[in-house]
């Protein structure tokens, strides 16, 4: 979902479920979930600031093992 606060300032919510193979040994899968905001911001036409803040939340069936990752990153984009 993309939302345009002003012609300069956006923000975007992303949502994402993956199944795959588990690394772990003794467990066959892995759901891994996340969900993330990404904020942009236009100081120029040639400068860009960007945050992102990630929540993966990683399920093992049939085990009692639940992950939870937590990401955050800043970047300044000069083009």
């Amino acid at each position: 979902m993309l939302w345009t606060a002003t012609a300069l300032t956006s923000a975007r919510l992303f949502a994402l479920t993956t199944i795959s193979e588990s690394p772990l040994a003794g467990q066959s899968g892995l759901y891994e979930r996340t969900v993330g905001l990404e904020m942009n911001h236009w100081f120029r036409r040639w400068l860009l600031a960007t945050a992102t803040f990630v929540h993966v939340h990683d399920v093992y069936p049939g085990s009692i093992r639940v992950d939870n990752r937590y990401i955050a990153s800043t970047a300044l984009t000069y083009m």
